[in-house]
């Protein structure tokens, strides 16, 4: 299923933290990375010198068993890389994210940013973490779940064999219903929605844990990431226009800046 991937390409971009990036894709089942570099123009006096860079980290993801090619666009950044993942038929794009302050994060457009909004493929985001030693595991995984439209897209991805990764955590983050029956009632059941998906996974991972909390779903999502030192959270994304469905992809959207775990962002197409 994620057999085919984009990797866009600043060149501002640790090579040692991309060959960490490419080890992690490898756990995804990943064979073939097309790397994509966009300039102002095509024709611009840089582009060798950009061929040249690409060339050698071609190379050292090589030496790990990938595939790779070269490919180089024009145009806005965002709507370029969007395009060339669909003329390339790949199965994800790959974003080796930069964390942003919150003032550059106000005030200055991110080419990121526009590619997680814009891009209808999953989408892996690698973050070094600050404190840590880069790493290239992937043992333990946290899915952030809402038991709405994105389970369907995510869960074949889990269940998948390709998909290599020790422990599965399944999070859903419920608001506090305003009563003791009800409350009581809901709990009930995202407990039972939490087992049926731990089911349905149970095949793919040595061990799967549920976690049931009411609250904030961006603070408990980072925070039990944290927790349970995950190396990847998965979300999923709706593009439905309900207020509810729109401040779910919000949360895929802020999470890069909220956490220094990777991420891998599922969108449910069903739902454009």
């Amino acid at each position: 299923m994620l057999k085919k991937a984009v990797l866009p390409l600043s060149l501002k971009e640790s090579r040692q933290n991309l060959y960490h990036m490419a080890r992690c894709m490898k756990h995804f089942g990943t064979e073939t990375v097309f790397l994509l570099h966009i300039m102002s123009q095509e024709d611009s006096p840089k582009k060798k010198k950009a061929e040249e860079s690409i060339r050698t980290i071609a190379t050292g993801l090589r030496d790990l068993g990938l595939q790779t090619e070269m490919y180089f666009k024009s145009g806005r950044v965002a709507d370029a890389v969007c395009k060339a993942a669909t003329e390339l038929e790949a199965d994800y794009l790959g974003l080796h994210w930069r964390r942003k302050n919150v003032i550059k994060q106000t005030l200055l457009q991110s080419p990121d940013a526009d590619i997680l909004r814009m891009c209808s493929l999953p989408v892996f985001i690698y973050q070094r973490r600050h404190y840590l030693e880069p790493t290239s595991s992937l043992n333990r995984v946290l899915y952030a779940t809402d038991f709405q439209h994105t389970d369907s897209a995510v869960m074949p991805y889990l269940t998948n064999k390709d998909f290599q990764a020790d422990t599965l955590y399944l999070l859903h983050v419920g608001d506090r219903a305003p009563d003791p029956y009800t409350e009581e009632s809901r709990r009930q059941a995202a407990t039972a929605n939490l087992q049926r998906l731990a089911r349905e996974c149970s095949h793919a991972f040595n061990s799967v844990e549920t976690l049931e909390v009411t609250g904030s779903v961006r603070w408990h999502i980072v925070r039990e990431a944290r927790r349970k030192k995950a190396d990847l959270i998965i979300v999923g994304k709706s593009n439905k226009t309900r207020p509810f469905e729109q401040m779910l992809g919000s949360i895929a959207e802020t999470l890069p800046n909220k956490t220094n775990c990777s991420l891998f962002v599922v969108t449910d197409v069903t739902s454009t």
